[in-house]
């Protein structure tokens, strides 16, 4: 029979056979967290660089011209 006690950093295990009573003291085991790593050359981040920047222009720009649709009648 094995009876657990838990705590927040130790496990107590209590193990009781053919009269003897044994207690053990176990560390918990931590999970590991997956970590998400990205790498990238200085190439990588200038190509990165420049795409943003081209997105970031091209909705400036499409943001310019519904405005004046919208803003400004027709004609």
């Amino acid at each position: 029979m094995i009876y657990r006690q838990a705590d927040r950093q130790t496990d107590i295990i209590i193990r009781i056979q053919n009269s003897t009573v044994t207690i053990d003291r176990v560390a918990r085991s931590r999970k590991k967290k997956k970590k998400i790593k990205f790498e990238l050359s200085l190439g990588g981040l200038l190509g990165v660089g420049a795409l943003l920047f081209c997105i970031f222009l091209w909705m400036f720009l499409l943001g310019i011209w519904a405005g004046q649709t919208i803003l400004l009648p027709p004609g």
